[in-house]
């Protein structure tokens, strides 16, 4: 891996968007579809595409972690307000589309506190991707990793599956970033989730590095997860290729994409990702600021 760090916390960002902003057709199609769908994009060309719900998120997150990285009491606290004023925008309406983070995101306008807002049954995958961030913030503090990245899981999805989903998200991106080969996140991943509630999490990773074919469909944080992590295990060299796989089971794509898209980012780089898909982005340039902010958080250690 020869990229800097600072072009790999890059290319987390810009991936999950460009993930998400693939993903956002295919969603809920067959495989067969999907592939197809693919297939015809590349020949003709991507349309322009409005950031996604996910990426909203994933920036509300980054900018959260700016402002009271240190503190979890003012982390979640940081990233609630944002949602809470986000629900009250015209924008939210076309982006706030997830059924749990809505109804959290209306709680928190109605007052509640951030501590209490979240929807208990949800283990949804729209949980995780704001917490890879936290493996670049905490990339050498595993055990503020682990509660930040919890935490930011649990204001809007209170099932633990989805916070131990969002925990072993924030490792694997860690890994990336770090350079381990994607054969071993999985171990890092086990590792990292040891002793909370993570069979679900566990056995749905087993299954996707297995066979792919009999995983989940992605709604779920466990299943998005092991679907996104088993695409870039089978193609660790590529960006292209990795998002590419993620996005060809159809399913919950534009989420399974845009962390396919976070963690083979994280991995290669910004340079890695293909400029055609670079170019549909809406805000890529603000992405890419904020990339480098977080980056500054934690300094290249070479």
């Amino acid at each position: 891996m020869t990229s800097t760090r600072e072009d790999r916390v890059r290319g987390l960002l810009v991936g999950a968007a460009i993930g998400e902003a693939l993903g956002a057709a295919l969603e809920g199609v067959d495989s067969a579809t999907a592939t197809a769908r693919i297939r015809a994009a590349d020949a003709k060309g991507w349309r322009d595409s409005r950031t996604g719900n996910e990426t909203l998120l994933l920036i509300a997150s980054a900018e959260s972690l700016l402002e009271a990285a240190d503190s979890p009491e003012q982390l979640g606290a940081a990233f609630a307000a944002r949602l809470a004023r986000w629900y009250a925008t015209p924008e939210s309406l076309r982006h706030l589309h997830g059924p749990t983070c809505r109804e959290a995101a209306g709680r928190l306008a109605a007052g509640a506190a951030w501590d209490t807002a979240a929807v208990p049954w949800s283990k949804g995958s729209g949980s995780i991707l704001r917490a890879t961030l936290c493996g670049v913030v905490f990339e050498q503090r595993p055990i503020l990793l682990r509660a930040a990245a919890r935490l930011l899981a649990s204001i809007t999805h209170g099932h633990p599956t989805a916070q131990v989903s969002a925990v072993a998200a924030a490792a694997a991106t860690r890994e990336a970033l770090s350079g381990t080969p994607p054969a071993f996140w999985a171990d890092a991943v086990a590792r990292a989730v040891s002793g909370m509630a993570c069979g679900e999490l566990l056995d749905e990773l087993a299954r996707a590095l297995d066979d792919d074919a009999v995983a989940g469909q992605g709604f779920t944080a466990e299943c998005c997860l092991a679907r996104a992590i088993a695409a870039v295990v089978r193609h660790p060299d590529e960006f292209e290729s990795a998002v590419v796989d993620a996005l060809g089971h159809g399913g919950d794509a534009d989420n399974i994409g845009a962390l396919a898209g976070a963690l083979a980012g994280a991995r290669h780089g910004l340079a890695a990702i293909p400029d055609r898909w670079c170019a549909i982005l809406e805000r890529r340039g603000a992405i890419v600021d904020l990339a480098n902010r977080l980056a500054a958080l934690h300094p290249d250690h070479g």
